[in-house]
């Protein structure tokens, strides 16, 4: 994929990237941070959106939130930011998501062998199993809210999709570094729970 253009000021600066690697990177995090395979993972995955304030290429309207907007596809497991996918609102919300549980898993298994792994998702994704499952999967909420709150996810306001999905980047591998600082240099203290947002500042 070719890198975008850089701007009338600065026609020097690209970013140039390979889309795979970087998706993969996000697993090959969460397979390095452990020394051992574990005996079964838990993979929560859901949609969100995205508002859009300007004219960004594939922006479509999304009824249920009610203006234009990107709806990007999350998976996480526990607190290790797994998938960040940039999708146009005009999709349904778990389009793409069969792809990319294949490719995560494939991954997973490529190392662990055969790990079990469970996918926790909402009604978009799974229309049964709510009581017994889906109620605790409510954590991965908090979990979007902090990488958009306090990572500024959401700031994919270039003109094209693809400089969109890269800016979309950003947030993920600055959550993937918090969540290592906090696993590895500051557990227990008293910030090693808080809010990522408030350890970046």
């Amino acid at each position: 994929m070719k890198p975008t253009q850089g701007t009338a000021a600065a026609p020097h600066l690209r970013i140039a990237c390979r889309p795979q690697a970087v998706e993969a990177a996000l697993v090959d995090v969460l397979l390095d941070s452990r020394a051992t395979a574990p005996e079964a993972l838990v993979v929560d995955l859901d949609a969100t959106d995205d508002p859009l304030p300007g004219q960004q290429e594939g922006r479509f309207i999304h009824g249920y939130y009610g203006g234009y907007c990107y709806l990007p596809l999350s998976m996480f497991c526990g607190h290790q930011l797994l998938v960040a996918k940039l999708r146009p609102a005009h999709v349904d919300a778990a389009a793409g998501a069969v792809d990319e549980v294949e490719r995560v898993v494939g991954q997973l298994c490529a190392r662990w062998g055969e790990v079990r792994i469970i996918l926790r998702a909402d009604s978009h994704f799974a229309r049964e199993l709510y009581e017994d499952f889906y109620c605790a999967r409510g954590d991965m909420e908090n979990r979007i809210k902090e990488q958009q709150m306090g990572l500024f996810a959401d700031f994919t306001s270039t003109s094209l999709f693809f400089s969109n999905q890269l800016r979309l980047w950003f947030s993920p591998f600055a959550y993937v570094l918090l969540d290592a600082l906090c696993r590895l240099a500051l557990a227990g203290t008293a910030v090693a729970t808080a809010p990522m947002g408030r350890i970046r500042v």
